[in-house]
């Protein structure tokens, strides 16, 4: 699957209040989801059951993609550049990418995300735009939505990242498909080879996906 790719060019510095309570009602929502589904592991899932499921996150697809700013491997990132105004933020750029699917996996198997259809919480990073490589970075992404390179300096970044490697709490319908891998062995809960994917709880509503660690903490509960 060819990773899809959204480029959100110069934003007014009046979003960056609408942003903060996005983001913050996204976390009251997501901390919502995870307490109301019991905690399974995956070996242990049932087609149909409604859960949530904590393990270690891989990539599904041939490789990760790069993050913007860090070139860290990743197959989901926000990332965005801002100026401080003092009582006020000015965002520069922002850019999102992401890949369709991933695995999540714990010590009794993995599960499949289709991270397309789900609601995705991130941990960010927030850092000033020092040292030559991450400053040639910004320098490029504001390139990209019409700013100046020499606009990096003096400038603060924000980048959210699932990453492989992560520790992530998933919430889900759990659906067991045939397995497209020749190689899968046969299920015991279906005389054919089937992978468990992790979907949607209901038509109109999403799946979850979290590597933020309060959201884990409470998901482990």
């Amino acid at each position: 699957m060819e990773p899809w790719y959204i480029v959100i060019g110069l934003l007014a510095s009046t979003g960056v209040l609408f942003l903060f309570s996005a983001l913050t009602s996204r976390w009251v929502r997501a901390r919502r989801l995870l307490a109301r589904a019991p905690r399974v592991a995956i070996a242990d899932a049932r087609d149909g059951q409604v859960v949530k499921v904590v393990g270690t996150l891989e990539c599904a697809e041939e490789a990760p993609l790069e993050a913007p700013i860090s070139a860290h491997p990743c197959v989901r990132c926000e990332a965005r550049v801002y100026r401080d105004l003092g009582e006020t933020l000015e965002i520069l750029a922002e850019e999102h990418l992401g890949q369709g699917t991933a695995w999540v996996v714990d010590q009794t198997g993995k599960a499949l995300i289709q991270l397309h259809e789900s609601r995705v919480v991130l941990r960010s990073q927030t850092s000033d735009v020092e040292g030559e490589a991450i400053s040639r970075r910004v320098g490029e992404l504001l390139e990209r939505h019409g700013g100046k390179p020499r606009e990096a300096v003096s400038l603060r970044f924000q980048e959210a990242r699932l990453s492989p490697g992560d520790r992530v709490a998933v919430y889900g319908r759990c659906r067991f498909e045939p397995d497209p891998d020749p190689r899968a062995p046969r299920s015991t809960y279906r005389r054919y080879p089937a992978r468990l994917t992790i979907v949607a709880p209901r038509r109109g509503t999403e799946a979850l996906v979290t590597n933020d660690p309060a959201l884990i903490r409470d998901a482990l509960e």
